[in-house]
C-alpha cells in the first residue's frame, strides 16, 4: 500500500495512533507543498530516489519535488459541503468515488 500525503500532513504522522505500524504495511509518497520539516519521518522510513521504488517494499518514503496544485483536502471538503464544484482539482474517477461513497458527507 502507498499513501500519498502533503508534507504538512506527513509532518504530523509521528503523532498518529499506531504510527510505528505504518512502515510495516505501507510506503509514503509525500507531495512537497510547504517545505515542512520531515526529519523524523525520513529517519523512520527508508528514503528512495524514485517513486516506483515505493511499490517494491513497505517502509519506504519518496518526497516529490514536482510542482503541486495549491489546494488542500480541507478546501475540497469545504467546497463539497457547500455543494460547490471541485472538478478543477480532482480526477473524475476520484470525484465519482467521493460522490458514490458519500465521503465528506456528499
Amino acid at each position: 500500500m502507498i499513501w500519498a500525503l502533503g508534507d504538512d500532513a506527513a509532518r504530523n504522522m509521528p503523532r498518529w495512533i499506531r504510527y510505528e505500524a505504518l512502515r510495516l504495511k505501507s510506503s509514503i509518497f509525500i507531495l512537497n507543498r510547504t517545505n515542512a520539516c520531515l526529519t523524523r519521518i525520513c529517519h523512520d522510513f527508508e528514503p528512495v530516489n524514485r517513486p516506483t521504488d515505493l511499490a517494491l517494499l513497505a517502509g519506504r518514503l519518496y518526497v516529490s519535488q514536482a510542482p503541486v496544485l495549491e489546494v488542500s483536502a480541507t478546501t475540497i471538503r469545504r467546497e463539497i459541503s457547500h455543494r460547490k464544484s471541485v472538478k478543477q482539482w480532482l480526477h473524475p474517477e476520484v470525484l465519482a468515488y467521493i460522490i458514490d461513497t458519500h465521503l465528506y458527507g456528499t
